[in-house]
């Protein structure tokens, strides 16, 4: 028999599961509409690499190429699926925040779509000067790149870009929250730009001084205007 003081926790892990079924549901239906649009999503990788170089990409093995629509796919079902899924994860965690800090959910929600989009969509604008800087080092050399391994290049690069894009939420979160202040975030400035770097040469797909820094830019970028929004919005 389960005990008072059980039963909210059983409560939590039900929500939770039910959030994480609407979540992985979402992202199985838009990746099986990601397959049947699989040619419109291979021309849109490819168009990068085709900017930078005159090279095709090749396949190695038979089964290499239905491997890469499926990744595509999926990774498609991810990204059009983050309005839902962002939004089951803060529906998650509101019961815990107090009704002053719930009028925030649906703004950070949508911001957190936003900004994921966002960095998505810069990475892909950056992605054809990036793999020209690569492949600028091996201009003497053959280039006989599997579309695999691109492909996987290309899908690491959006997402950490689109990933990295949405810490200026979590940290107005902890604004609204009263865990961090503007002067407390001004302080550790030096800090903060050094650790945006060494994240940045850890999580860059190519580990090249010219991804690192086009990630780290807007990422230190984001991190001055958050400042001023916690103190203008929040009047911190």
């Amino acid at each position: 028999m389960s005990t008072p003081d059980a039963m909210p926790l059983l409560g939590h892990l039900k929500e939770f599961r039910d959030r994480l079924a609407w979540s992985a549901g979402s992202v199985v239906v838009l990746t099986i509409l990601g397959f049947v649009f699989r040619d419109w999503l291979l021309e849109l990788i490819q168009e990068p690499w085709t900017r930078s170089t005159d090279d095709r990409l090749n396949f190695f093995e038979p089964t290499e190429s239905l491997s890469v629509v499926m990744r595509l796919s999926l990774f498609g079902g991810i990204v059009f699926a983050t309005p839902i899924w962002t939004y089951h994860v803060w529906a998650f965690v509101s019961p815990a925040l107090t009704k002053r800090e719930k009028k925030w959910v649906v703004p950070l929600v949508m911001m957190l779509t936003i900004l994921f989009l966002t960095g998505t969509y810069f990475a892909y604008w950056t992605m054809p000067k990036a793999l020209g800087f690569l492949l600028g080092f091996g201009e003497s050399l053959g280039n006989t790149v599997g579309v695999s391994s691109y492909v996987n290049f290309a899908i690491r690069y959006l997402l950490v870009f689109g990933l990295a894009f949405q810490y200026p939420v979590f940290l107005f979160a902890a604004g609204a929250a009263d865990l961090v202040k503007p002067a407390q975030l001004r302080s550790v400035r030096r800090y903060v730009a050094f650790g945006i770097l060494v994240l940045a040469a850890g999580v860059t797909p190519g580990g090249d001084p010219f991804t690192l820094f086009l990630l780290a830019g807007p990422l230190y970028l984001m991190y001055e205007l958050t400042i001023l929004a916690i103190k203008y919005i929040l009047k911190k």
